[in-house]
């Protein structure tokens, strides 16, 4: 990769970092991040390709959101910081191609399969639910059409304003 765009990348990830309010960022090589919410600390691979900078934006939308204060389910508070993540990439220019999208929607169905084995949960977010349902697994999937879990609409709709990135809520939800 050229030395111009990871300057393009890394003036990207700074400026991402400074809107979400982050306090400190460690890089580290790995493929997967980690936000502390109280402290506004977040720990992530370096924004080296497009792929590790979503990370990053993920990992600062958790901050940004104020995930530690506010109670939700996992899988609300992964498919939130996931669409903050989408949203302020394609703000500050970068395309995201639609396999992009795909990842981040297995990513989050990944996660509403977690929140149901691990906390046998009869209620799953109905936004989340919607945007990730081509890749919610089957036996949820299942369990959602025989009414065994409801989908739940216990939060205002997620929306991030095109030029500013903020959670609004009570408006409906883009992409």
């Amino acid at each position: 990769m050229s030395d111009s765009k990871l300057d393009r990348l890394h003036r990207i990830a700074m400026t991402i970092i400074a809107e979400a309010g982050v306090q400190d960022v460690i890089y580290r090589e790995t493929h997967d991040g980690i936000a502390r919410f109280r402290t506004g600390e977040i720990e992530c691979p370096p924004p080296t390709t497009k792929k590790r900078l979503l990370v990053l934006a993920h990992e600062c939308g958790h901050v940004a959101l104020q995930h530690a204060s506010r109670k939700m389910l996992s899988h609300r508070a992964e498919y939130e910081a996931e669409r903050y993540g989408l949203r302020a990439l394609e703000v500050h220019g970068e395309d995201v191609p639609q396999s992009m999208t795909e990842v981040s929607q297995r990513y989050v169905a990944g996660a509403i399969a977690i929140d149901v084995r691990e906390f046998r949960l009869c209620q799953i977010d109905q936004e989340a639910y919607l945007w990730v349902e081509k890749w919610v697994r089957p036996q949820i999937r299942d369990r959602v059409e025989r009414g065994q879990i409801t989908l739940c609409s216990d939060f205002p709709p997620f929306v991030i304003q095109p030029m500013r990135l903020s959670w609004y809520p009570g408006r409906t939800a883009e992409r």
